[in-house]
């Protein structure tokens, strides 16, 4: 979809901005993160799915936890290099090149959210196909409806395309994959409302 494509190349030119204004994370982001961990086994190893610049990465690699990060765009993961030991990988989150039920747990944040609408059901699936039986899925998307390329000031003409959610809507969704929900919580940050889930995979392939 030529969507996709203009907001890959978008975070081609826009990487090193990005990493900047997103250097941090959130409070909220940070407590979810730690209960993430605390529903994961001793010796677990995720995917960071949609790493970016690896903020989130780092921080799981600083808690003792084995990750591969992915992500769509390589200017990213040059970036991301520079924080992280472990592996870094350019794929899509539609069709990942792991094996079924291959990992304990996906870190998905503010990442399904570039993916039309249309597509997100099959990423969803393809988690569930990765993740072990009863492995932990977090997945943080903006909430709102419709979805269309938007522009933002600080990265001049550089076009993203969003598709926002609500909570019933990306429940319904991850229900379909074969998640059960085991926590949601809508926070606001930096003017947008994020909508955060922790769901568990079902035990069927």
């Amino acid at each position: 979809m030529k969507e996709i494509e203009i907001t890959r190349e978008s975070y081609e030119q826009i990487a090193p901005t990005y990493a900047q204004i997103s250097a941090n994370m959130s409070e909220t982001l940070l407590a979810f993160a730690q209960k993430f961990l605390g529903a994961l086994e001793p010796n677990a190893e995720i995917l960071d799915v949609g790493c970016g610049p690896g903020r989130d990465m780092a921080w799981f690699e600083n808690h003792d936890i084995n990750v591969t990060g992915v992500d769509f765009s390589s200017s990213m993961l040059k970036l991301a290099r520079e924080k992280v030991h472990g592996s870094l990988l350019q794929a899509d989150v539609r069709n990942m090149p792991f094996e079924v039920h291959s990992v304990d747990g996906i870190w998905c944040s503010a990442s399904l959210l570039h993916l039309p609408k249309t597509d997100s059901p099959a990423a969803l699936l393809e988690f569930k196909r990765v993740l072990k039986p009863a492995g932990i899925l977090f997945l943080s998307v903006q909430e709102g409806e419709g979805e269309h390329l938007e522009t933002r000031e600080i990265y001049g003409e550089n076009q993203r395309f969003f598709a926002r959610y609500t909570t019933p809507e990306m429940t319904a969704m991850l229900e379909v994959a074969g998640f059960q929900i085991l926590e949601d919580y809508a926070h606001e940050s930096r003017d947008r409302i994020w909508i955060c889930f922790l769901a568990r995979a079902g035990s069927t392939s």
